[in-house]
């Protein structure tokens, strides 16, 4: 028991501190998103089900984020809806960093999305793979440049 309680402790070491008074701040918001795109949707069953709920309630109650998803330009959101939320939190963590371009901003979404991906099991990672090569791919053919692959 008290080997379980140490790798469950150290998988979901470094989550950012409950906001003490309950209600999230951008910076928290941002702290928070940062530790979230390191974790699968079903890692950390005590503390990403409340932190996604924070950070999208945040998002949805922001002044200053204005995000528009269109679910035909995400193909992934096919075979997997449940990355939505992901997916509108990592549109917002590129808002509020402000990284400019949409090119450099798809391509940051996209890794956050597959990075989460990766980590959640039950996925079907193999067909998502190529929804991600597609996306990274436009990006890249936007700017003039083509990887090999």
């Amino acid at each position: 028991m008290v080997i379980l309680s140490g790798v469950i402790c150290c998988l979901c070491w470094g989550a950012p501190a409950w906001p003490t008074d309950g209600v999230a701040s951008r910076d928290w918001v941002v702290d928070a998103l940062q530790w979230r795109f390191h974790r699968g949707l079903d890692d950390c069953d005590e503390i990403v089900p409340a932190l996604d709920a924070m950070t999208l309630e945040w998002i949805s109650e922001s002044t200053e984020l204005t995000l528009e998803i269109q679910q035909s330009e995400w193909p992934f959101l096919e075979k997997a809806p449940e990355l939505l939320p992901v997916l509108i939190q990592a549109k917002a963590m590129g808002t509020m960093l402000e990284i400019k371009g949409d090119e450099k901003a798809q391509r940051n979404v996209v890794r956050n999305v597959r990075r989460v991906v990766r980590k959640t099991a039950g996925l079907p990672v193999r067909a998502l793979r190529s929804d991600f090569r597609s996306l990274l791919r436009s990006a890249e053919y936007k700017r003039g440049h083509r990887s090999n692959k």
